[in-house]
């Protein structure tokens, strides 16, 4: 049972949620609200379509010029707010004007779910626990809270101290990247074998420091864990976790590169979902997690089995996995975290139907880049046109556009989604990765000059798409 205070504060939500829905109007408060966020206002309406809402957009860091494209969706009447945080007098503005506007807190992508846990607290809304929340930020703090599926994390401050926790793992490999970063920006990936080389990236790290959210970050060493990566979608409820969406990563990580190129939705009813569900459920409670959604990175070593949490993001799966979860499953995290608000009874009706059977097989393509070049009509078509596509929101529909070598999410090149028949999906699949190699999607700036070094990449691309489990699954 949830603590006193949580129960009061959950009633206190339903009550006036209810109160303001039979007045057909609502406000809500959404907090860096770009990626799968910027979906909220679309679902909304779904969900609750005779309801009109008012929207007041908050932003705390600088967006990218795509983060910002997505704005468009909450339409020109949404209110916007960008405020410094740590300020306190534009703080506490901004909850005073939350409270006098009634608003209640959504979190938006990385940073809003930071900022948003404290704006419910102090507005009495239901939320995660305050105490834990740079837990859930940091990954060296994230790994101390659980001990039992952490990766050994470092905090880089001088090359000695970080050359001694490197030589004491026993994985070739280790990871340098921002300790509260997200989308694999900073990663890098070094042999421990090339001494010099890890020495100089080292220097070169302390050096230049890292800004991650407009904020100074510290960088973090941790070693690379072979294995299988996946990523659970989970959703809390009174106390309760459920995974809501499983998938696996199928992606190239080498020589410094992090270019996902497939996710592949995986049975809730499969074995491996039932051995996650427990540790999933022991993460979030180790990490404060006691309403709603959290993305979980986990992955499986290879050699020894074990497995060790990447990240836990305490917020929506990115990268439109909302609406495809929502294509497969029936819903998405993303629709329950409104119907918190929306609709409670139905939150505890769509709650308790999981886990669900797949409705429909699919998959995500995020297109890699070889190098710079450009991304083509033609080729944005011939990826539309496979079978199974569906266009997430015309905010996210792919543009012709200059592209960069590929080294993390932000630097794909596109992203597709499918979803149908287990034959489309396959069908789907196998085009879209013959147009990669036979490079009929970008045109590449250096043309032949650089087509050996492509070849190469699109060789380990190939080595990654072999593992691509191309079944439906156990819901068969």
């Amino acid at each position: 049972m949830l603590p006193f205070t949580q129960r009061i504060a959950a009633a206190l939500c339903l009550a006036l949620s209810t109160q303001v829905m039979a007045a057909g109007k609502i406000t809500l408060a959404c907090i860096n609200c770009y990626s799968s966020s910027s979906l909220y206002p679309i679902y909304a309406q779904q969900l609750a379509p005779g309801t009109q809402i008012e929207w007041i957009l908050v932003q705390t860091h600088a967006f990218y010029p795509e983060q910002e494209a997505s704005m468009v969706a909450f339409g020109e009447k949404a209110t916007r707010i960008r405020i410094n945080p740590e300020e306190p007098a534009q703080w506490n503005a901004l909850v005073q004007t939350l409270r006098d506007r009634g608003a209640f807190v959504l979190a938006g992508q990385c940073e809003g779910a930071y900022y948003a846990c404290p704006l419910a607290h102090e507005l009495g809304q239901p939320e995660n626990d305050l105490n834990k929340r740079e837990q859930r930020r940091r990954k060296d703090a994230q790994a101390e809270a659980v001990k039992k599926w952490k990766i050994p994390t470092h905090v880089v401050r001088d090359v000695e101290s970080a050359l001694a926790f490197i030589d004491n793992f026993p994985q070739s490999e280790v990871v340098l990247k921002p300790n509260a970063g997200a989308a694999g920006i900073g990663f890098e990936s070094l042999p421990k074998s090339d001494r010099a080389r890890l020495i100089q990236r080292l220097k070169a790290r302390l050096a230049n420091g890292v800004k991650v959210f407009d904020e100074e970050d510290s960088v973090i060493a941790q070693p690379n864990i072979v294995g299988e990566q996946y990523y659970v979608d989970t959703f809390t409820l009174n106390g309760v976790t459920k995974i809501t969406g499983l998938w696996r990563y199928h992606m190239l990580e080498e020589g410094g590169r992090l270019a996902l190129l497939v996710d592949r939705p995986i049975s809730l009813f499969s074995s491996l979902a039932k051995e996650l569900g427990p540790i999933v459920s022991e993460i979030n409670s180790d990490l404060g997690v006691l309403v709603g959604s959290a993305h979980i990175e986990i992955r499986r070593e290879r050699s020894t089995g074990t497995w060790s949490l990447v990240e836990n993001n305490v917020r929506n799966a990115g990268s439109g996995i909302p609406a495809l979860e929502s294509k497969i499953w029936g819903i998405s995290q993303l629709e329950m975290t409104l119907l918190r608000i929306l609709d409670p009874a139905r939150l505890q009706r769509e709650f308790d139907s999981f886990p669900r059977r797949k409705r429909k097989d699919g998959f995500l393509f995020i297109l890699p880049s070889a190098g710079e070049g450009f991304l083509t009509r033609s080729g944005i078509d011939f990826l539309t046109a496979l079978p199974g596509f569906f266009p997430v929101a015309d905010h996210y529909a792919a543009q012709p556009h200059k592209t960069k070598t590929t080294t993390n999410l932000k630097t794909a090149a596109g992203f597709f989604h499918y979803a149908g028949t287990n034959d489309q999906i396959r069908r789907s699949i196998g085009g879209a990765m013959s147009a990669l190699r036979q490079e009929t999607l970008i045109d590449f700036d250096s043309g032949c000059a650089g087509l050996l070094e492509r070849r190469g990449f699109y060789a380990q691309l190939e080595e990654v798409a072999a593992g691509i489990d191309l079944s439906f699954g156990e819901d068969f």
